[in-house]
C-alpha cells in the first residue's frame, strides 16, 4: 500500500506485540507511523515530531496515558491533536470516562478489529482537517462570528469583534456577554437566550452592544443552539447605518400620514397642462424622483414611455371625459415595473393613485411557469406521482404510475387508495389517510397490491394539500432494492463470522507459538493455521541471511501429509522468483498462475514424489519482526488463482506472529549454547579435560 505522507501518527504502548500490531495496522492502511515504547518517550516523540494523531495506551508503567493526554493538551502545538487511548482491560469504563475527561477523543478496548481502529483513525483525521477549514473560514470572515456556551460567557470569537466594538476578544471573554448589551435590550435578550437554550434557532434579532469608545451598535443576529455540546453558534451583522436609515423612514411614513391622512397608495396630481402639481412620498420612492426634480414639470416630458402606452390613453380618458378609470400596465426602462392605476377627474386636473405590483404580477408568471415545470415533472418523472382528493380518491396520475401499476390514467382515476391494499386492511388504511391529512405529511414503505394480486415494496413520500384538498404521493418500487439490502446484511454476516473465526484461530496459533521451544514446533503450528484458513496444497518455509543474500529451506510440507526432508538442500539465492520478491520487497505476493511465473526460475515443488500434480497458484508472505524481514511462508495449490485477498490478511498475522516465535527460539538456542561455554570454562571441567 503506498504511504501517506501527509498524515503522521505516533503509537506509545509499553507492550511490544501491541506496539508491533497496531503500527502494523496502521502502516497497512497507508499512514506514517512513530512508535515510542513508554509514555515519557511518547510525550518527547510528540513534542519534537508533531504528529497529526496519537495512539496511546492507557496502562503504562512511568506515565498512563490518561496523564500524558493531559500533558498533550497543555501544550499549545498539540491542544487539538486527536487522541485515541488503547485499553488492554474489556469494559474498563472507567479508565474511558477519565480518558475522555483528560481531553481524549476516542477510546477502544483490546481486542478490536483492524478496520475498527482504521475507521477511527480516518474519521478523527477528517474531523481535524475539517476543523482546520472550519477556523481557516472562522477568522477571515467579516462577519461577527461567535460561539457562546450556556454559562453566558464567549467561548470563542473571530477578529471582526474587535474590528467592530473595539474590544479585544480577551476584553469580551472576561465578562458575562449580557454585560456589553444595551440596558434597554437585555430583557428581550435573555429570551431569546433562553429560547436557544430550549434547542429552537433564532432566525433574526437585533439589539445594541457597547463599544469600547462608549457608543452602541446596533447587531443583527442569526444563532443556532447546539444542545449535546452546550453552546450556541451565532452570527452578527453590524446593522447601525440601516436602523438609522429605518428610524427616518419611519419619521417620514408619520408626516406623510399626517399629510395625506389614510391615503397608503402612492400618489400625485397633475394639473390640466400635465404638469405634476403634488407628489407623495410613496410615489417618489416609486418612481425613484424627488418632489423637488418634477413637480412643475410636465408628465410626458418627465416620463416619455408614458406617451405610446396604456398610461397616455387612460389618462386623457379621465381628463376629457371626466370618468374614473382603472387599469394595470407596464412601465418600461428605467422602471422597469407593473403598476395598478385609479385615475380620477379633479377639479384642477387629474388625480391618480397607483401602486408597483411587479413583485404579484411576477409571483402570477412564476406560478405559471411553475405549474409548467410542475407538470413536466410530473408526466416525466422516473418515480411515480398520483394526485388524490380528501376522500383518498385518485385525482391524476403520472405515465411512471400507470407503467408500475399495469393500468391506465383513466382507470386508475376511478379508484382509491383503498384499492390497492389488501381487504382486510381497509379500515387501517382509511385511519392512516385521516392522519396523513392531520399531520401534513408523510414517508414510509409499504407493501402495495399490484390489480394482478402480485405485492412490491415500495417507499412513498406524500405531502397534504399541495393545493387545497389536493394531496401529493410520490412512490418508488424498492422491491430490488430490499433484496439486496437482504443479501448484503446476509453477506455482511458471513464476513463477520469468517473474522470471528479468523481471530479465533491466530489466537489458538498465538498459543501454540508462545509454548513452542524448537522451529518444527512452530512450523507445524503455522502449517496447520494455514491448512485451516485457506485452500493451499503445500508450504515451504525458507530463513533469509542478509549478510549473504541467501534463502535457506527450513521447512516443507505436502498435501498428503508429509514433510520433506530439506537438510540436503543449499542455501538458494535471491532471484526473481515470487519467494525472493516478497522477501525483498517485505509485501505479500499472489501469483494466480505459479507454472507461468517460475518457468525459469528454481522452485521448491512440495510433494513431488507423490502427486506428479504441479502447483498452479501460491502465496508468499514475508516474515518480518520491527520492519527486519528474516524470512517468508509460501502457501501452494494445486488450484490456479486459489488465493485471494481475504488469505492475505489472515497470513500477514500469522507470519508476523511465527517471525516473533522464530526469533525467541533462536535466542533460546544463543542462551543455552552460551550457558554450555560458561559450563565447560568452569576448572572442575577443565581438569577433567586435561586428564
Amino acid at each position: 500500500m503506498t504511504e501517506n505522507t501527509s498524515n503522521t501518527i505516533l503509537v506509545i504502548n509499553d507492550e511490544t506485540d501491541a506496539l508491533e500490531l497496531i503500527a502494523f495496522i496502521l502502516r497497512q492502511a497507508g499512514y506514517k507511523v512513530l512508535t515510542a515504547e513508554h509514555g515519557i518517550a511518547g510525550l518527547t516523540t510528540a513534542q519534537n515530531k508533531v504528529p497529526d494523531l496519537i495512539v496511546s495506551d492507557v496502562l503504562m508503567p512511568d506515565l498512563d496515558g490518561i496523564e500524558l493526554t493531559r500533558r498533550l493538551r497543555s501544550l499549545s502545538q498539540l491542544k487539538h491533536t486527536p487522541i485515541i487511548l488503547v485499553s488492554a482491560v474489556h469494559k474498563n469504563t472507567e479508565s474511558a470516562v477519565k480518558g475522555l475527561e483528560a481531553g481524549a477523543d476516542d477510546y477502544i478496548e483490546v481486542p478490536f478489529e483492524p478496520m475498527h481502529l482504521v475507521a477511527k483513525v480516518t474519521r478523527l483525521l477528517e474531523r481535524k482537517r475539517s476543523e482546520e477549514e472550519r477556523d481557516r473560514f472562522f477568522n477571515v470572515s467579516t462577519d461577527m462570528l461567535c460561539v457562546a456556551g450556556s454559562d453566558g460567557y464567549y467561548k470563542r470569537l473571530n477578529p471582526a469583534w474587535e474590528k467592530t466594538l473595539g474590544f479585544t476578544a480577551e476584553e469580551l471573554m472576561s465578562k458575562p456577554y449580557i454585560e456589553f448589551v444595551h440596558p434597554e435590550d437585555r430583557e428581550n435578550t435573555y429570551s431569546v437566550a433562553s429560547e436557544l437554550e430550549e434547542g429552537r434557532p433564532t432566525l433574526t434579532f437585533d439589539n445594541r452592544y457597547l463599544c469600547k469608545d462608549g457608543s452602541y451598535k446596533w447587531l443583527s443576529w442569526k444563532a443556532t443552539p447546539v444542545d449535546e455540546q452546550q453552546l450556541i453558534y451565532a452570527v452578527a451583522h453590524n446593522v447601525t447605518h440601516r436602523k438609522a436609515y429605518e428610524q427616518s423612514l419611519i419619521e417620514s411614513k408619520e408626516q406623510v400620514t399626517n399629510i395625506l391622512e389614510s391615503i397608503t397608495d402612492a400618489f400625485f396630481a397633475l394639473d390640466r397642462d400635465w404638469n405634476f402639481a403634488y407628489v407623495n412620498s410613496e410615489a417618489e420612492r416609486i418612481l425613484s424622483r424627488s418632489k423637488e426634480e418634477i413637480i412643475g414639470k410636465n408628465m410626458w416630458e418627465e416620463f416619455p414611455a408614458a406617451i405610446e402606452s396604456k398610461f397616455r390613453e387612460k389618462y386623457h380618458q379621465v381628463m376629457n371625459q371626466r370618468v374614473l378609470v382603472e387599469f394595470s400596465e407596464f412601465y418600461p426602462d428605467p422602471l422597469n415595473a407593473w403598476y395598478e392605476v385609479r385615475a380620477y377627474p379633479s377639479r384642477d386636473g387629474i388625480s391618480v393613485y397607483f401602486r408597483d405590483i411587479t413583485n404579484q404580477k411576477q409571483a402570477e408568471e412564476a406560478l405559471k411557469k411553475s405549474e409548467i415545470q410542475f407538470r413536466a415533472i410530473f408526466d416525466n418523472s422516473l418515480d411515480a406521482i398520483l394526485i388524490a382528493d380528501d376522500n383518498g380518491k385518485y385525482l391524476d396520475a403520472n405515465p411512471a404510475v400507470c407503467k408500475l401499476l399495469g393500468l391506465s390514467k383513466e382507470e386508475i382515476t376511478t379508484r382509491y387508495i383503498k384499492d390497492f391494499s389488501p381487504a382486510e386492511f381497509e379500515t387501517e388504511i382509511e385511519q392512516a389517510w385521516k392522519l396523513f391529512l392531520e399531520l401534513g405529511s408523510q414517508r414510509g414503505e409499504y407493501g402495495l397490491t399490484l390489480p394482478n394480486g402480485k405485492i412490491i415494496e415500495v417507499e412513498f413520500a406524500a405531502t397534504a394539500n399541495i393545493l387545497p384538498g389536493q394531496h401529493l404521493s410520490i412512490l418508488r418500487d424498492i422491491t430490488e432494492r430490499k433484496h439486496t439490502e437482504e443479501q448484503l446484511r446476509k453477506a455482511d454476516q458471513r464476513a463477520l463470522a469468517e473474522y470471528e473465526r479468523l481471530i479465533e484461530r491466530i489466537s489458538r496459533l498465538s498459543e501454540s507459538l508462545g509454548t513452542a521451544r524448537d522451529l518444527k514446533t512452530i512450523y507445524r503450528a503455522l502449517n496447520s493455521f494455514a491448512h485451516d484458513s485457506t485452500s493451499c496444497t503445500g508450504m515451504f518455509i525458507s530463513l533469509f541471511d542478509p549478510e549473504r543474500q541467501l534463502r535457506t529451506p527450513s521447512y516443507a510440507f505436502s498435501e498428503g501429509g508429509e514433510e520433506a526432508d530439506l537438510s540436503k538442500l543449499p542455501p538458494m539465492p535471491m532471484n526473481d522468483s515470487p519467494h525472493s520478491r516478497a522477501v525483498k520487497t517485505g509485501q505479500v505476493i499472489i501469483t494466480d498462475d505459479f507454472q507461468a511465473v517460475i518457468q525459469e526460475q528454481p522452485a521448491i515443488h512440495i510433494g513431488m514424489e507423490r502427486d506428479p500434480t504441479m502447483p498452479q497458484s501460491s502465496l508468499v508472505t514475508p516474515m518480518s519482526i520491527m520492519g527486519r524481514v528474516i524470512g517468508a511462508v509460501e502457501l501452494q495449490s494445486t488450484k490456479l488463482a486459489a488465493f485471494k485477498k481475504e488469505h492475505v490478511t489472515a497470513m500477514q498475522m500469522a507470519a508476523n506472529l511465527t517471525a516473533n516465535a522464530i526469533e525467541n527460539v533462536r535466542l533460546l538456542e544463543q542462551e543455552r549454547l552460551r550457558a554450555c561455554l560458561k559450563s565447560l570454562k568452569k576448572p572442575e571441567n577443565i581438569g577433567l579435560e586435561l586428564s
